[in-house]
C-alpha cells in the first residue's frame, strides 16, 4: 500500500505512508513500512490507523512531525501458536517555543528504538495467550 496525503492548513506537507506484507511461505511473513504523519489539530480528517499492521502514531500536540520506521517478522509454528518479532525507529519532531522569542517555533527531536517479540497461543474454547515482551530505548 502506498499512501500520500497532506494535512497542513498553511503548506504542502505531504505524509508518505508506505507498508510492505511479503508471505514467504503460508507460516512466515515479512511485514514492513514507512510512515510520515504530521498532527494539524483537525479532530474532523479521517486518516487510517495502521499501513501493514503497524499503527501509525499520533500525537496530542499540533504539528508534530513523526516518521516511523517498522520491520517485522511473523510466523505460524503450529496451527494454534504465532511467533512476532519486530523492530522499530520512531523520530519525532515536537514544537517548541521559547519565553524570550514566543513567536519564533523550533523542533525538539524525540528518538526511539526498539524491538518486540510476542508469543501467541489459542486455547480450547475461543481463548487466546498472549506473551509479549517489549524493549524501547530513546536515542538522542
Amino acid at each position: 500500500m502506498v499512501r500520500l496525503s497532506s494535512q497542513t492548513l498553511y503548506s504542502f506537507e505531504p505524509n508518505p505512508q508506505f507498508g510492505l506484507t511479503w508471505e514467504l511461505s503460508p507460516q512466515h511473513t515479512l511485514r514492513a513500512a514507512i510512515i510520515r504523519s504530521l498532527v494539524t489539530g483537525n479532530p474532523e480528517s479521517l486518516s487510517p490507523t495502521q499501513i501493514a499492521g503497524f499503527l501509525i502514531e499520533e500525537s496530542p500536540t499540533t504539528s508534530t512531525r513523526i516518521w516511523q520506521y517498522h520491520l517485522a517478522w511473523d510466523a505460524a509454528l503450529r496451527r494454534d501458536t504465532f511467533l512476532q518479532a519486530a523492530l522499530f525507529y520512531v523520530d519525532r519532531e515536537v514544537p517548541t517555543t521559547s519565553s524570550a522569542s514566543p513567536t519564533t517555533v523550533q523542533f525538539a527531536s524525540q528518538r526511539r528504538l526498539g524491538g518486540r517479540l510476542t508469543l501467541e497461543q489459542l486455547l480450547p474454547g475461543g481463548v487466546g495467550l498472549s506473551l509479549d515482551y517489549q524493549h524501547v530505548r530513546r536515542v538522542n
